[in-house]
């Protein structure tokens, strides 16, 4: 190395990672039941139960010093306990996604993404400036919206929120929880 170059740095580690709210297993298995009759209408893929989420705010490939940041920004956070009531399904053909929403999302929620994107862009990382619609996406490569959008209502309490870390294997995606924060008074 020749004087005044800067070492070349190789090899650097980086997560896919993202926030999201994380349901228990007794809401998985509800939200499975209640809406297993709209995704065996053919065509798509499942997600998996154990993949079931609701995304708050994608981070995408990040390395240790921004993971860092984002998790000591995330330690200063109060997240206020919330309730949540899954009512609707929705499909958005350009990314061919079938999704579970809400029709009424609390302010409380879409107040703590707004100050949760704020701090992710102060560690340097590039949010979705898009209105926060929270769902949950049941299944990718739908070809068209299914024609039974009837479903039970699903109640999910929420208190806490996950920082989660996505790997792409050839089974699928696989998410694994890195941090969990709950409601703190």
């Amino acid at each position: 190395m020749t004087a005044g170059t800067t070492p070349r740095v190789t090899n650097v580690t980086t997560h896919r990672l993202f926030f999201a709210l994380w349901p228990d297993n007794d809401t998985r298995q509800l939200i499975r039941k209640n809406i297993k009759k709209v995704v065996q209408h053919g065509g798509g893929k499942r997600v998996p139960e154990e993949n079931l989420h609701l995304t708050l705010s994608y981070l995408g490939s990040v390395d240790d010093a921004t993971q860092r940041c984002v998790e000591q920004f995330a330690d200063t956070l109060d997240f206020e306990p919330c309730f949540l009531e899954f009512d609707r399904l929705g499909y958005w053909p350009k990314p061919k996604v079938l999704w579970l929403g809400c029709s009424n999302k609390p302010d409380a929620l879409t107040k703590f993404v707004y100050e949760l994107n704020k701090g992710l862009k102060e560690c340097g990382i590039d949010v979705d400036d898009r209105s926060f619609a929270p769902h949950i996406t049941l299944m990718r490569k739908v070809n068209k919206s299914p024609q039974d959008t009837e479903i039970k209502k699903i109640p999910w309490k929420v208190d806490h929120f996950v920082l989660v870390e996505s790997k792409t294997l050839p089974q699928g995606a696989q998410y694994q929880v890195m941090k969990t924060w709950p409601h703190i008074k």
